[in-house]
């Protein structure tokens, strides 16, 4: 039995054994201490996995193909928001919907594994774009600021974690200037390790991320924060193999890698699918491209390399992508949206936004499930209920419908940004211009959370749009389970709830999210 499946059944027998003992009281102790020898045989091929790192990045290097990054609409919106125009007669019945699948990595050709010679010195990455400077909006009463952080030791290194100052110990280790092949990062691995390197720097690491709530790939971007400014003077490749070496120490499946013009990468998976960033298949596994810079990327044409390592690498994490309450010092951006009688309005904290503006691009549903800032969501729910009370559910829907269809002036990310850019909940109440993809989130979740309404995130072809559970309404609507589905669409300027674009009464929608998630 190989060690892969060794830990395969480690994990079916710890599941078996937790249903066991909730179903008897005996033996409870043997139970505990039988489950705890798995654990620690678990620990202990993650332990070996790590001791043994330099001598994998010291051996064979597979040379891969990159992919392109996909797209996830490829089919561009439209540059002005289209505006209704009254039908006489009632339309048609609308094509039955698809269900957006779980994303899935395509299956990839696997190369012959060849070593592949590597040479020249990488070229400088990109500056990344600065963030737009948002309309300000006049405020109400500031939301309670979180606790801060505690008073940095005279020894400290200050790290600019987007803005926000996150104190470290100071670093005694050194690493290489320059990595000229790949033996010089089994060479630095083995240097970190004779300085302790991940003991002294990971607790506090691990401990800010901790405080601030940040997920799996934040961290990484605070690691990324920390070796940049830290060794600003040494090379890409050096620099990535340092994230390298913490983000393995961190229990995560991170890959070190170099293209054939000895460009450093690093190779990360994740939980969700990401958009518009070129990836490799390693035995069916998808691992995404990151450099130094959240904007840089390698040539497309460039051919990539990365060191062989054992079944059980597969144990560690993936990163996950989803964003949850962050917990950052507070800084006052005030927003006041108003349309027809109502209005958004209060205050938010604006350290959010830089540190998920160049954020990766997911699944629709990934950005309506996630939650950075719950206290600005409460907010908008009350002042919605409130502001819709006693209306009708028809009439409160229209009502919602007409408010963030001319609350919000239209743009495209593209007109906005420069770059594809979905928008978290939150992003809505700091940046002027939204697009249709932006208001259909918005718009579900004011729904579902302060009307109680049942309904579904469509996507058609360059457009995102919503539908609603009315079973006796007249318009376009589409049967779902035994209920009736009735389009109404944030971005189809003056158009009720009921009436679809034009150009996509004939296209069956796909549901990228239902309310309530069942």
């Amino acid at each position: 039995m190989n060690k892969g499946r060794i830990i395969c059944s480690f994990i079916a027998m710890v599941t078996c054994l937790g249903a066991m003992a909730q179903t008897t009281t005996t033996d409870t102790s043997s139970f505990a201490q039988y489950r705890q020898r798995l654990l620690d045989n678990y620990n202990s091929y993650r332990s070996k996995l790590l001791d043994d790192y330099d001598k994998f990045l010291d051996g064979v290097w597979d040379d891969f193909k990159q992919f392109k990054g996909e797209a996830r609409d490829p089919k561009p919106k439209p540059r002005k928001a289209p505006t209704a125009t009254p039908i006489a007669e009632e339309p048609p019945a609308l094509p039955t919907p698809t269900v957006a699948p779980e994303p899935k990595p395509k299956p990839a050709p696997k190369p012959e594994p060849k070593p592949k010679p590597i040479a020249t010195i990488p070229s400088p990455s990109p500056k990344p774009m600065p963030l737009p400077v948002p309309a300000q909006r006049p405020a109400l009463e500031p939301i309670p600021a979180p606790k801060p952080a505690p008073t940095a030791p005279a020894d400290a290194f200050t790290v600019d974690f987007y803005g926000i100052p996150v104190d470290l110990p100071r670093i005694e280790f050194q690493i290489l200037d320059q990595i000229e092949q790949t033996s010089d990062f089994a060479l630095q691995w083995r240097t970190l390790d004779k300085q302790n390197a991940a003991k002294s720097i990971l607790p506090a690491i691990e401990r800010e991320a901790e405080r601030m709530g940040l997920n799996d790939y934040l961290k990484f971007t605070l690691v990324m924060s920390m070796v940049n400014q830290r060794f600003p003077d040494a090379a890409q490749a050096s620099r990535l193999s340092l994230a390298h070496y913490l983000l393995a120490h961190m229990g995560y499946d991170a890959r070190i890698a170099m293209t054939d013009m000895r460009e450093g990468l690093l190779l990360l998976p994740a939980n969700q699918m990401i958009y518009a960033r070129p990836y490799l298949e390693i035995e069916g596994k998808r691992f995404y491209v990151f450099c130094d810079k959240a904007t840089a990327l390698p040539d497309p044409e460039r051919r990539i390399s990365t060191c062989r390592l054992p079944k059980e690498a597969d144990s560690c994490k993936s990163f996950d992508l989803l964003v949850n309450e962050l917990n950052l010092p507070y800084k006052p951006h005030s927003f006041n949206i108003s349309h027809d009688g109502m209005t958004l309005s209060g205050e938010i904290n604006a350290n959010l936004f830089p540190m998920l503006y160049r954020y990766p691009q997911m699944d629709m549903a990934d950005y309506a499930v996630s939650a950075p800032c719950r206290a600005a969501r409460e907010e908008l729910v009350s002042q919605i209920k409130k502001s819709l009370e006693g209306l009708e559910k028809r009439k409160a829907i229209d009502k919602l419908l007409g408010f963030i269809q001319s609350g919000f002036e239209y743009a495209t990310d593209d007109e906005a940004h420069g770059f594809e850019k979905p928008y978290f909940i939150e992003e809505m109440l700091y940046y002027p211009q939204c697009d249709c993809e932006d208001r259909s989130i918005f718009y579900t979740y004011l729904l579902w959370n302060a009307l109680g309404v049942e309904n579904h995130l469509l996507n058609y072809p360059g457009h995102e749009s919503a539908a609603v559970r009315l079973d006796n309404a007249k318009g376009s609507s589409y049967q779902w389970k035994g209920a009736r589905y009735v389009i109404s669409d944030p971005t189809f300027i003056g158009a009720p709830t009921g009436m679809c674009m034009p150009a996509y009464t004939g296209t069956p929608p796909k549901i990228d999210f239902a309310y309530p998630d069942k």
